[in-house]
């Protein structure tokens, strides 16, 4: 398989990339990354840096596997890694599983192959960017405790105001109901996916800019008694059902 791998030595590029071109449809745009973290304009990064890749549209989680999205090399030395796509943020996280070699420039670079948006748009922009590593760990803090139902409970509350009134005709908001159950909805899509939120239709229909679902966001917008979700509710609904949607403590 051939891949373009570009070097880009200024973060700055990424910016670059958000300008429209006179062809582009402003409603579908073509992917374009918007923001990488750690920048190289930072300084030199640890040796076993995390790296956090936003884009400017959701991504089309098919293509994608937890290895074939970057490359982390520098010459002929490889650092291995895992990519976890994070669908709320629009981003993919590089994590790194074997460490860096200091006082070296490493080059991070994305696969324009496996990256398009939900919408087929392809990726348009730059390919990777390239970091100075120096010698230190990067101090990672520890591991979330487990999401459970006790913590999903609480926001989707509000929306009993509708589901459980038997005139709405509504399923109820419990795990029951929602996990590995059919949207109503959408034919072939499950409300609740364990291990994988991007296929999860209560995410979809959750998240207010979402391109591919039937009919309006939830909450809807005439729902006096639920605002719209908060950006970190939505992360802790997605981290939930990532980690297997469990319903109680383990």
């Amino acid at each position: 398989m051939k891949r373009a791998w570009l070097v880009i030595w200024l973060l700055s590029a990424l910016g670059c990339a958000e300008l429209d071109s006179p062809d582009e449809d402003p409603w579908d745009p073509r992917l374009r990354p918007v923001a990488l973290t750690p920048s190289p304009q930072d300084g030199p990064i640890a040796r076993d840096a995390t790296f956090t890749l936003s884009f400017n549209a959701y991504l089309n989680p098919d293509p994608l596997t937890y290895y074939n999205v970057f490359v982390l090399s520098s010459g002929g030395l490889r650092a291995g890694g895992s990519a976890e796509y994070h669908m709320v943020d629009r981003a993919l996280v590089f994590t790194t599983t074997r460490a860096m070699t200091p006082d070296l420039y490493w080059t991070l670079a994305w696969d324009p192959e496996v990256l398009q948006t939900l919408t087929g748009q392809p990726l348009d922009g730059p390919l990777g960017a390239t970091f100075v590593v120096e010698d230190r760990l990067e101090d990672r803090p520890a591991p979330a405790p487990p999401t459970t139902w006790q913590d999903i409970a609480p926001i989707l509350a509000p929306c009993g105001a509708c589901h459980d009134d038997p005139a709405w005709r509504l399923p109820p908001i419990t795990p029951e109901a929602l996990i590995n159950q059919p949207s109503a909805q959408r034919t072939g899509r499950v409300l609740v996916r364990p291990f994988d939120p991007t296929r999860s239709y209560l995410l979809h229909k959750l998240l207010p800019d979402f391109p591919s679902r039937d009919g309006e966001a939830q909450p809807p917008a005439w729902a006096e008694d639920a605002a719209p979700l908060s950006q970190e509710e939505l992360r802790l609904i997605e981290r939930w059902i990532r980690g297997g949607a469990a319903v109680t403590p383990p």
